[in-house]
Order: structure tokens, then C-alpha cells, then sequence
């Protein structure tokens, strides 16, 4: 039987969105495995399928950068149980993408003995349209959070304040593009901690499944744990998390924050409706607030930030280099 409704849940990473995919794999009838990296690459669905095939092999041992923000070359396909063979096989013995993602996602599905997939890549914002193609039954969910909490998680996992800034930018303002499409759902992060009830059951309406209680017990399917994160996925659901910018933030992380863009040639593009921070934060409904500092911290933050600027610039020309042997358009500008 195919999956012909499957759930594809995308925007920025340190959302919710982990948490968002456990509570739906613990429904009877979806199973929702780990972060794939396959849907978010438009090469798979903009050519022809006999051209895809022939990066089979590519596809398979490398992998091929994503069109955006975090480029994700690789393809987790052995987290689904696949040896390189298989997947391989799996591609070139395949005529279609659909027939493709079909195959694949079948497989687990058997195992699982479930009836609808779910896959979890915060970058599937960048191929929304393109799953939608495919799956005209699909449903596309898109949770978010304040743009400051996410930029403290991301923070304290190691990026860089310039990168985790336009990473939350960037993919989120992706999905928002698919605002108005009938296939696709929001749901906002700090109402689901604070009243997961509610929106699990008007998730579960929505997708036309039968609501448990079940779903919001405290279990871990992914095991995706990590320190930084004041709540873990399989821990009790708790707002705690919530406004942790508020003791982390200082006034350089606000700089960045308010003086990141995505370039003008990407908006275009790619007909993005935002490209700024403040009109993110504010068509979600948060606040935002710019600072006022003085000509010389002015002056020494955007060094800084220029410094952050130009090492993004290399290390991505070097992953576009090494994986996919060709050099594309800078997604990232800032301003004084």
C-alpha cells in the first residue's frame, strides 16, 4: 500500500520540531524516523529522473548540497536500515522520484507496521513545492519560535551568532513562503508547551487521525538528546525553555540578530517573502526590538560580524567545492 498523505515537517532547526516529530510517531498509524536530508534537495526533484539517476552513485557515497542556507550534503539513508548497495539499487532501479520515494519510505513503513510517513528535516522548507508535486495529499507542518530563542540554542551548540542568525532566517522565511498553500499548518512552539493538548488534537483533526493521549507521554523514539537543550524531547513537555534569550542575549548577539539579511538575488530567486529578521518576528507575532549602542560598539560589532561574514563565505565555497564541484550564490548580506 502506498503512503499517499505522508507529513513533512520543515523551518528552523531548535523549534520544537524534534519534539513535534516524537509525539506523532507515538500515533499508531505514523512513523516518523530520523532526520533524512533527502527532501530538501532540490537536484532530486528538478531534473528529469533519468538525470537523477545518474548521480546515483554521488547520491548514494557523498551526497549533493541543498540549495540554501545549511547546505546538508549528505543523505542519512543508513539511519532507515539501507546498506550504500541498497540505496543505490534503490535509485536506479526506480523510473520515477515518486516511485523512488515510494520505495523507500514502504520499506519502513512495513517495519514500523504503520500507514503514513513522516520525515523531519528542518531544510524541507527549501522543497515544500516540489513534495507537494509529488504528494498532492501531503501535508506540510511548519513550527516556530521566537527567533531570539532559537539563535540562544543554536548558540550554545557551537555556531557562530552570524551563522545561527541567518540559519533561522533563512529557513524559516522559506516556509512562510507556503503560508497560503491549503496543505500547510503552523503551529507555534510555545503554544504547544503550554497547552499540548489542545494543538496535538487540532494537529490530529487536521490530519484526519484519531487523537491519544498517548502521543504526549514522556517516552524517547529518536534519541535526539542534546545538552544544551533545557527541555529533551522525551522529557516531560515544560515552557521552561521558553525566553531563554532573556539571560543569554547581550547586545552584540542583538546587533547580529537585527543586521543580518538574505541577499536580494535570493529573494528574488526564489520569491522569498521576508529577508530581515524584524519582518520575520513580527508576521509570527513576536516582538522586536533594536538597540541603541554607541558609534564605537557599532563599529567593533560589525568587524566582528564581518569577520563571521567572510568565514561563512570560504567554508561554504569549500563544502559547494568538495560535494558538488561548482560554486553557488551567497545566500547571506549584512549592514552596518
Amino acid at each position: 500500500m502506498i503512503c499517499e498523505n505522508p507529513i513533512i515537517l520543515g523551518g528552523s532547526g531548535s523549534s520544537g520540531s524534534t519534539l513535534l516529530i516524537n509525539i506523532l510517531n507515538r500515533h499508531p498509524l505514523i512513523a516518523a524516523g530520523p532526520e533524512l536530508s533527502l527532501l530538501n534537495k532540490s537536484y532530486l526533484f528538478d531534473n528529469q529522473y533519468h538525470i537523477t539517476k545518474k548521480k546515483a552513485k554521488k547520491l548514494t557515497k557523498k551526497g549533493l548540497c541543498s540549495d540554501g542556507w545549511f547546505l546538508y550534503p549528505k543523505i542519512h539513508y543508513k539511519k532507515y536500515n539501507y546498506s550504500e548497495e541498497e540505496f543505490y539499487n534503490l535509485i536506479v532501479n526506480s523510473r520515477s522520484q515518486k516511485e523512488f520515494l515510494d520505495k523507500f519510505f514502504n520499506q519502513y513503513l512495513s517495519k514500523e507496521r504503520k500507514s503514513i510517513w513522516a520525515e523531519k528535516t528542518p531544510s524541507n522548507s527549501y522543497c515544500f513545492k516540489q513534495v507537494l508535486d509529488l504528494y498532492p495529499k501531503a501535508r506540510i507542518i511548519h513550527i516556530y519560535r521566537d527567533g531570539r530563542d532559537v539563535i540562544t540554542s543554536f548558540i550554545k551548540r557551537g555556531m557562530s551568532p552570524y551563522f545561527a542568525s541567518m540559519l533561522w532566517l533563512y529557513n524559516t522565511s522559506f516556509a512562510l513562503k507556503y503560508r497560503n498553500h491549503s496543505n500547510y499548518y503552523e503551529i507555534r512552539y510555545e503554544n504547544l508547551v503550554e497547552n499540548p493538548d489542545k494543538v496535538i488534537e487540532d494537529l490530529c483533526n487536521l490530519l484526519n487521525i484519531v487523537f491519544s493521549k498517548k502521543m504526549l507521554d514522556t517516552q524517547s523514539i529518536t534519541n535526539a538528546n542534546i545538552d544544551t537543550w533545557t527541555n529533551t524531547p522525551d522529557s516531560k513537555i515544560s515552557n521552561k525553555s521558553v525566553g531563554n534569550y532573556k539571560t543569554f542575549f547581550t547586545k552584540y548577539h542583538l546587533y547580529i540578530f537585527t543586521r543580518t539579511r538574505i541577499s536580494k538575488k535570493h529573494v528574488k530567486k526564489y520569491n522569498l517573502p521576508f529577508s530581515t529578521a524584524s519582518e520575520v518576528q513580527k508576521v509570527l507575532g513576536y516582538q522586536f526590538l533594536d538597540i541603541k549602542i554607541t558609534k564605537s560598539q557599532r563599529f567593533v560589532f560589525f568587524l566582528r560580524l564581518l569577520c563571521q561574514f567572510l568565514k561563512d563565505i570560504v567554508k561554504r565555497q569549500y563544502i559547494l567545492l568538495k560535494y558538488d564541484k561548482k560554486f553557488l550564490s551567497y545566500p547571506g548580506k549584512i549592514t552596518l
